[in-house]
């Protein structure tokens, strides 16, 4: 076997952390907990990369992280030249970049695969970023959803779709499983240690599971729909 093939690394070679395809891993919690960070951040890419953000975002073919980088079966040397060396990262379109929702998710992408694990947001901080975000998005949909235009008082609520309904993310969230500020009872800790993303508006005292069952209840007799805008 070659040796740049021996290195004992276990797990899909596209998703070594810079410090794995090193060999410079430390055998602690932490440690491993932000190689997880970083893998995590290319699977987000992943999923950004594949979401239309608007009617008009144009989205590409699946690809696999650093495809375009470093072809379809890269070897660990191909990886490690890649990360460690040239220190190169997926890319994303602009569409994702300037959307209110995507370019939140963006950024915390970019945090999570920073260089040196000490410089990546711990997943507790992920987690806060994703569900602030997704709260503020709940409490926008429940004021839109509870504003009927005057001058059209009988306008009937559309259908519920994939691409505009609440519903799906929502049911993600068990009951129960949410602290008291929001974030889940196990994430307490990190509630102060990790701002809030840019231009997402931090909710510490929202009755998190009053807005989940308010937009996943039909109303009247039909599932609610919303129209995104940009949170401020």
């Amino acid at each position: 076997m070659p040796s740049d093939e021996n290195h004992g690394q276990v797990g899909t070679r596209r998703y070594m952390s810079p410090e794995v395809l090193e060999g410079a891993t430390e055998f602690t919690a932490f440690a491993f907990r932000q190689i997880d960070v970083y893998a995590a951040a290319l699977v987000l890419w992943e999923i950004l990369s594949r979401t239309s953000m608007d009617k008009d975002d144009i989205v590409g073919e699946y690809e696999r992280p650093y495809e375009a980088e470093a072809g379809v079966q890269p070897t660990l040397h191909d990886m490690r030249r890649v990360v460690a060396v040239e220190k190169k990262r997926p890319s994303i379109r602009v569409a994702v970049m300037e959307h209110n929702i995507g370019g939140v998710l963006w950024k915390t992408a970019e945090d999570m695969w920073d260089m040196e694990p000490d410089g990546r947001i711990t997943s507790g901080c992920a987690y806060e970023r994703a569900n602030t975000l997704f709260m503020s998005y709940a409490t926008n949909l429940k004021f839109e959803s509870s504003v009927q235009p005057k001058n059209l008082p009988n306008v009937p609520v559309p259908a519920y779709t994939q691409d505009c309904g609440v519903a799906p993310a929502a049911l993600l969230i068990k009951d129960g499983s949410l602290g008291s500020n929001g974030f889940h009872a196990s994430m307490d800790e990190y509630a102060q240690a990790c701002s809030a993303p840019p231009n997402v508006r931090y909710l510490p005292t929202l009755d998190t599971e009053k807005v989940i069952q308010d937009n996943i209840i039909p109303l009247s007799n039909q599932t609610p729909t919303h129209s995104t805008l940009p949170l401020s």
